[in-house]
């Protein structure tokens, strides 16, 4: 049963390239790791987590509009008395994308991007036992990517500073992101 899931869902994305392709937009899946940083790191372990990106280029320069919706949990580190607890850090973001094209002989492409989000930081889970609670933080985000393109699906690599500010956990994470974008290529 499996299989014939992931079967549909490779023939959805295939026949979704092409009208996607003939627009100036593209849709991004991605998953990865999260490494936390600063004083984030002193309590939380690597954390595993995934990113959908839509980008739509506006006019037929190199910079776009990019929406991403994000979702990254780190487990707890454990101490000789307790356990740090988990951290769940859920945001939706706005930001602007600026492509590197290699040129049209090229398949391969770059992109730099930055924006500002909303996220929700949830702690819990840890050891002695600690009621779940979680707040809306305003944060930032700041990264690069590069691309291979095949046809209308091409794969990425994507590495993203996150900085989730005042947050009650103190998230500062680079996340590093393996995945793919479907739609227009771009000319830049």
């Amino acid at each position: 049963m499996e299989l014939g899931r992931t079967a549909g869902l490779v023939v959805a994305i295939a026949l979704a390239a092409a009208p996607l392709a003939a627009q100036r937009v593209e849709i991004g899946l991605g998953a990865g790791i999260a490494l936390p940083i600063r004083e984030f790191h002193i309590g939380s372990k690597l954390g595993a987590g995934g990113e959908a990106t839509l980008k739509y280029q506006p006019g037929e320069g190199p910079i776009a509009i990019r929406v991403d919706a994000m979702h990254l949990e780190f487990r707890g580190k454990p101490t000789r008395s307790f356990v740090y607890p988990r951290t769940r850090v859920t945001g939706a973001g706005l930001g602007a994308e600026y492509d590197f094209d290699g040129g049209e002989e090229s398949r391969w492409r770059g992109w730099a991007f930055g924006g500002v989000g909303a996220y929700y930081t949830v702690i819990d889970k840890g050891s002695p036992e600690i009621i779940p609670f979680g707040r809306t933080y305003v944060g930032f985000k700041l990264g690069f990517a590069a691309s291979y393109r095949m046809g209308g699906l091409s794969p990425f690599l994507e590495l993203q500073y996150l900085d989730v500010l005042r947050s009650n956990a103190a998230v500062k994470t680079i996340p590093l992101l393996i995945g793919f974008r479907l739609g227009r290529r771009s000319d830049y």
